[in-house]
Order: C-alpha cells, then structure tokens, then sequence
C-alpha cells in the first residue's frame, strides 16, 4: 500500500516525515492511517483511467468497512486534540475505547481513545497511554457513568516520570468565584 505522511513518526527504528510518500504493508499502512498519521496515496490518473466502473460497482461489497479499520467512533471524529493542549480545562468525556498500541515502544501497551467536548463546544478525541488514567476511564466505562465532566492533571512519579490523571472539573469552577 502506498501512503502519503501526514505527521512525522518513528517505526521499527526508521523515521517517516512528510511530505513523503512511501510503500507499507497493508496492514501498517492501514494503521497509520486510522491514527491520522497518513492518508492513502491517489493512484496515477493512468491507472485511474485503466479502472472500468463496472468492475468497481461488483465489488463495492467485498471491499472492507471503516470499522474494520479505525477502533471505534472515538478517535478519528472532530478535532485531534493534545493531551497537554487539555491540562487544567475542563471537558467532557463523551466516550472511550480501549485497544493496544499497535508499533513502536506501545506495541501491546493499552492505549484509550476518548472522546471529549470542550467548554466551548469544541468535540474531538485524544490518545493516551497513561496507566492511572486508563484505570479510570475503565471505572466510568464499568460504572456506565459516561458523559462525565473532568479535567486532566499532569503528575509527576517518583522515578521522574510523567502521567496524567483525571479530577474534579468542579474545583476549577470554585477557583473562578
């Protein structure tokens, strides 16, 4: 499968930036895509004249759906959101789902793709890998307490490490008064 980078990313040691295009497994490709980190390629007008529309009706059945690809409705709908960009402000869970990552130092890690609305209406999707919150997102996910509001706090481990965590969007709401 040929893929057009999107964003710079690092896999299986190697460096991808854009504007390039490169020649992926099927399935990596498929994977980059879903994560917004490349887009398919357009075939040369050559081969797009060579294509018959017949053929092309016949089997738009046996081609996959977008679900088979992308985990869920909560990453890829709305804007793209930086965890960091949402620290301190407060959101709304909208929804979350839960998949391992899939390349990289996050092969078979767990990962959730949440879907969030911003205070001023702003809906899109962030990634994260953080253990504590991945914990808590699995709690409201169990408790069906979804949509919940919160506000994502930065932490710092011991070893110096980084997480993020959810809390109370009502503290901030105090703050204010």
């Amino acid at each position: 499968m040929k893929v057009r980078i999107l964003k710079a990313f690092r896999a299986a040691g190697k460096e991808y930036r854009p504007p390039g295009e490169v020649e992926l497994d099927d399935e990596f490709g498929k994977r980059l895509i879903a994560q917004g980190y490349a887009e398919i390629a357009e075939a040369p007008m050559a081969e797009a004249a060579d294509e018959q529309p017949s053929a092309a009706n016949s089997d738009f059945e046996n081609i996959g759906d977008i679900s088979e690809v992308l985990p869920s409705s909560a990453g890829g709908e709305g804007i793209q959101f930086s965890i960091d960009d949402l620290q301190g402000i407060p959101i709304v869970i909208l929804d979350v789902k839960f998949d391992k990552g899939r390349s990289g130092k996050l092969e078979g890690k767990p990962i959730a793709m949440v879907r969030i609305r911003k205070q001023d209406g702003d809906e899109g999707w962030f990634t994260t890998w953080s253990g504590p919150m991945i914990s808590q997102l699995k709690q409201l996910v169990e408790l069906n307490a979804l949509p919940r509001r919160a506000k994502i706090e930065e932490k710092q481990s011991g070893g110096g490490y980084r997480y993020y965590i959810l809390t109370s969007a009502k503290a901030q709401a105090r703050e204010r008064q």
